[in-house]
């Protein structure tokens, strides 16, 4: 069973490395929480229809995720302080122990017939000092804390950022992640509009108008509608294309074409 000193010792060694992988963890979250809320957001406002962007955007967030997992996240996990390390940095933190305490360490990592070590009497004293030492010290302390809780609300408020751009529109949230995750996939996205125009007649006496109207079916009409259409002359071999904006009345959008050649 190890002595009293080297569990107290073990304790402060235990909560740095928590600190740290809290840190480490809380900073690498955010970062890859952040590249895929990039990732989506970039795709929704400039709906990719190129398969190979879509791949590309996939390995960044790949990308990013591998770095800050092999950067800060597995350094982190393997972390292991030796005891005498950590006395040290108990030391650092109450000055009123000088060295005794690393001593008491290497103290104890020796054995009592060591004729190297030095008296055996002298260093039971050294330990047994330090031992009533450290019953009168908070090592609690030692280990400052605070930077893992700036981390971890950097990490929060970059999820609450990423839960709120979800909430503001689910299904372009569900499609961006999946178009994201699975780039391969034809995933396209939904239709924001859905236009239906009326007023095509087949045939159309020459010299006479047309009216031309559109709606949306949604009830989502955009601020401008473009009505495009050509003539197509057979003894030409061009075909003659035109636009025009067209006016909006409430909720639809008009366009009379006056006298057809």
């Amino acid at each position: 069973m190890p002595h009293l000193l080297e569990q107290k010792v073990a304790s402060v060694a235990h909560r740095r490395r928590c600190v740290a992988f809290a840190i480490s963890t809380a900073k690498g979250l955010a970062v890859i929480v952040g590249a895929v809320v990039l990732a989506c957001l970039c795709d929704y406002l400039f709906r990719y229809r190129d398969p190979g962007i879509r791949y590309l955007s996939t390995a960044a967030v790949l990308a990013v995720s591998g770095w800050v997992t092999l950067r800060w996240i597995l350094p982190a996990a393997r972390l292991r302080l030796q005891p005498i390390g950590t006395a040290r940095e108990i030391e650092q933190h109450y000055p009123m122990l000088g060295e005794r305490l690393s001593s008491a360490i290497a103290f104890l990592g020796e054995r009592d017939d060591d004729p190297y070590a030095g008296s055996i009497a002298l260093r039971r004293a050294v330990v047994h000092d330090t031992v009533a030492t450290l019953e009168q010290i908070d090592l609690t302390t030692v280990v400052d804390r605070g930077p893992a809780l700036v981390a971890m609300r950097w990490a929060i408020v970059v999820a609450m950022i990423a839960i709120g751009f979800g909430l503001c529109d689910l299904q372009a949230a569900r499609t961006s992640i999946a178009r994201l995750i699975l780039p391969w996939q034809t995933r396209e996205w939904p239709r924001q509009n859905y236009l239906r125009v009326s007023g095509c007649p087949a045939r159309v006496a020459v010299g006479s108008d047309i009216d031309f109207e559109v709606v949306d079916e949604g009830g989502n009409l955009p601020d401008r509608v473009w009505l495009e259409f050509q003539s197509i002359d057979s003894t030409k071999p061009a075909v003659a294309r035109d636009s025009v904006v067209m006016t909006q009345r409430r909720d639809r959008a008009v366009h009379r074409l006056s006298r057809v050649s």
